[in-house]
């Protein structure tokens, strides 16, 4: 998982965004839900 640290939102791996910008956090998709973020355009990561 992939948290936009600036913008709040966390990105599944694999799409188009995933790690391109600079003020980024890596952990996992329980831990971002626990914290202000939310999934980019409400999207869900499906192991």
């Amino acid at each position: 998982m992939w948290v936009n640290n600036k913008l709040k939102t966390y990105h599944c791996q694999g799409i188009e965004f995933y790690g391109k910008t600079k003020e980024v956090l890596y952990m996992t998709e329980a831990e971002a839900k626990t914290q202000p973020n939310r999934a980019d355009h409400d999207k869900v990561c499906i192991k």
